[in-house]
């Protein structure tokens, strides 16, 4: 069996699992499948759609504040992808909610997976934990059951644009980030960590001014695009009391908010960040710097921004670590601590807890914590390496 069918295989294998969440949803009443957000969304969908298919109609007339109006119906891929295959199809719109997540899902996954294995040289294994893993956070879950949300694209066209950027696929990265941001304003990041990333190194991979210039006229557009086509739409913003708000919500709190978005995979991301590339360190850093700021402007996501901002980078981050590990565990050592890591994900409290985001589980993450100590220690004395491994290690370092 070649590597490519190994690869679709686990592909598949992941795609089932995600499916699995679709059918748990599925099983539900149709009147149950929308709640919280999914009822805001699918009531601008309703609007563009009850106004002949136009943003115009667009009033957001059931949203309660100027703020939620700006929030949810800027987000206008949603809202024209839902309500065109509505137009074509007339199925259910609730079931067009769950299909475009079911397969956006899918889609971010087997890219995410591509990233892993194409430029972490993660292993047939590793990629296998990194597409589970992904499949496993409550973050997915979540978004199955408030039905409508537009998580699932945002996600995929984030996660595309930066492995079109890694292949050097400027333009096509550049078209990935305008329509992941139509769908949401986190896609920011990969803006700014391709802006970052490309300023910190010019010295050694130049990138071209022209290549610069697309990824900047993508966010313009994806920027003003919304607010021509809802123009009809009033609302006021008052940053005031949105600052004083967030404040009050996140004081004290976003490291917290961060251990529960990233959970068991939190320190293993944050060391092997530590152990990349300057460049690639600053251009991290300017994304969390971007958090802080989406914090403050984004606060009706405030509770799931660091995973919208940061998962193309974390979950391989954390693989790539343990991977690092596989002289001393063995396939079969990594196997288990994959096991450990996506049961101690999937076993993991609901996101809309604000109780217990706030109150993260100290003691499974001392327990990690203690794994990944142990690790480092036996590594440090040589405890299960080779000198093949030695002689990559040197490679990679150089």
């Amino acid at each position: 069996m070649t590597l490519k069918i190994k690869f679709y295989l686990i592909c598949l294998f992941v795609c089932i699992s995600i499916l699995f969440n679709f059918l748990n949803v599925l099983d539900s009443e149709p009147t149950n499948r929308l709640k919280f957000d999914g009822l805001r969304y699918n009531s601008i969908v309703q609007e563009y759609i009850n106004g002949g298919y136009s943003f115009s109609a667009v009033t957001g007339s059931l949203l309660t504040d100027d703020l939620t109006k700006e929030e949810y119906a800027s987000r206008v891929g949603y809202t024209w992808l839902a309500a065109t295959i509505y137009r074509i199809t007339h199925i259910d719109l609730v079931n067009i909610y769950l299909a475009i997540s079911l397969l956006f899902f899918m889609g971010t996954a087997i890219v995410l997976m591509k990233i892993g294995s194409n430029f972490y040289q993660l292993s047939l294994l590793e990629t296998f934990a990194c597409g589970l893993l992904f499949a496993a956070f409550p973050a997915v879950h979540l978004i199955f059951e408030i039905g409508a949300h537009p998580d699932a694209p945002f996600f995929f066209f984030s996660c595309l644009a930066m492995y079109c950027f890694y292949k050097k696929q400027h333009l096509v990265a550049a078209i990935s980030i305008m329509i992941a941001l139509l769908f949401k304003r986190a896609a920011i990041a990969v803006p700014v960590y391709v802006i970052a990333l490309s300023i910190a190194s010019y010295k050694t991979k130049p990138i071209k001014y022209l290549h610069l210039i697309y990824y900047i006229a993508a966010v313009l557009y994806a920027y003003l695009l919304p607010k021509l086509l809802l123009s009809n739409l009033s609302y006021h913003s008052n940053y005031a009391e949105v600052f004083k708000l967030i404040v009050t919500y996140n004081r004290g709190n976003l490291f917290a908010y961060f251990l529960y978005n990233f959970q068991l995979l939190s320190f293993p991301f944050l060391i092997f960040a530590l152990n990349r590339p300057l460049a690639e360190k600053l251009a991290l850093s300017a994304v969390l710097l971007m958090g802080l700021l989406a914090h403050v402007y984004n606060v009706v996501d405030w509770f799931r921004v660091w995973f919208g901002l940061l998962f193309i980078w974390a979950i391989p981050y954390a693989v790539a670590y343990f991977a690092r590990f596989k002289p001393l565990l063995g396939n079969n050592g990594l196997a288990v601590l994959y096991i450990f890591l996506l049961f101690g994900i999937y076993q993991s409290p609901a996101l809309l807890d604000i109780e217990k985001m706030r109150a993260v589980p100290v003691a499974t993450y001392s327990v990690l914590l203690f794994i990944i100590l142990v690790l480092e220690v036996m590594k440090h004395l040589g405890i299960g390496s080779n000198k093949d491994e030695q002689e990559s290690l040197a490679i990679d370092q150089q």
